[in-house]
């Protein structure tokens, strides 16, 4: 999305996509907002629809622990989707780079035991 797209725009896509991703009808999110018919379908197709409507499905998907920061943010492309403490290198980099990121932790910490059980060794050789 570039600087010229109304931030409305922006939200009512990102609505969109975690309504889809979370499996619920517009009308399913219209009854678990209290809302009536149609409001909701307005925000997401920009034809109209309150900011009080945007803010309140927001809300609702910040408590199934999708980031705000994602959801609100112009630029989102350096925030994580979704808190979700077991896959957070997996949001934050594609899964490639998890699992590079991964192996080379594990041999950071295979050298860190190593120094820890070697180190009274390696003071009196110095």
């Amino acid at each position: 999305m570039n600087n010229t797209t109304p931030l409305t725009d922006i939200l009512a896509k990102r609505l969109k996509e975690l309504r889809i991703e979370n499996d619920l009808s517009m009308g399913d999110l219209e009854s678990m907002l209290g809302l009536t018919r149609a409001t909701y379908g307005n925000l997401e197709s920009r034809s109209g629809g309150r900011i009080e409507t945007a803010l309140a499905a927001a809300d609702l998907f910040v408590q199934k622990g999708y980031n705000p920061a994602w959801i609100f943010k112009r630029d989102n492309s350096m925030e994580y989707k979704k808190n979700d403490e077991d896959d957070f290198l997996t949001n934050l980099f594609d899964e490639a780079s998890a699992k590079q990121i991964k192996h080379k932790l594990l041999e950071i910490k295979k050298t860190v035991r190593f120094l820890e059980e070697n180190i009274d060794e390696t003071i009196n050789d110095l």
